[in-house]
């Protein structure tokens, strides 16, 4: 099946909207309307679903809401799900969006070549190429390529064992002497005063 955007050439069929669209390189072909919520008239842009790329080939066209020439939208709207068409965004679907308030909605999904986009009203997913954005506001994850940022409160990782290999670790500040743990709490030794503690862990051969 061939999904091609169209636009209405000629209403041949006042009553049942079978018209003839036109497809550019495709050509013109006769098409049948599948639903119409709204009369379709001449130069309306549609969305046409057929089986072959022949020009007698008889297609099925639905309809493509028509916002402003100036935003170039082109989409199919329902009462709660959106499917916008824009040349500047690409493709953006809309879950529980609001026909009288269009900034109103729970969820979208943009894709724009590379760069898919989720965002729903706490949290937001971006990956463009090789780099991830993940953030809900409290914490944010960002992947680019091979380097991994991580944003938050707190990170808890349980495991049996883990192993930093060939890893080099770099961290601030001091430790809170309290008797227990692996941490050294004496920055210099008291008697020579040689530095007992670093903020960096080179990986070992």
């Amino acid at each position: 099946m061939i999904i091609e955007v169209g636009k209405i050439r000629e209403i041949k069929d006042e009553n049942t909207y079978e018209a003839l669209i036109d497809l550019g390189s495709y050509g013109t072909i006769e098409c049948k309307a599948l639903r119409f919520e709204n009369e379709p008239r001449v130069d309306d842009e549609v969305i046409v679903f057929m089986f072959s790329k022949e020009q007698d080939s008889l297609g099925i066209y639905i309809p493509l809401k028509i916002i402003t020439a100036e935003t170039d939208f082109v989409g199919i709207a329902r009462s709660k799900y959106k499917i916008e068409f824009t040349l500047d965004k690409g493709i953006e679907i809309f879950s529980n969006y609001n026909p009288e308030n269009p900034d109103e909605w729970d969820t979208k999904i943009s894709i724009n070549g590379k760069n898919i986009n989720i965002n729903n009203t706490d949290t937001n997913i971006n990956l463009v190429d090789k780099k991830l954005n993940f953030n809900n506001g409290d914490t944010e994850i960002n992947i680019d390529g091979s380097t991994v940022e991580f944003k938050g409160n707190q990170l808890t990782i349980e495991t049996k064992n883990t192993n930093l290999t060939k890893s080099k670790v770099t961290h601030t500040g001091k430790v809170a002497p309290n008797g227990n743990g692996p941490f050294c709490g004496i920055p210099f030794c008291p008697f020579t005063g040689a530095p007992q503690t670093g903020d960096i862990i080179n990986p070992g051969n």
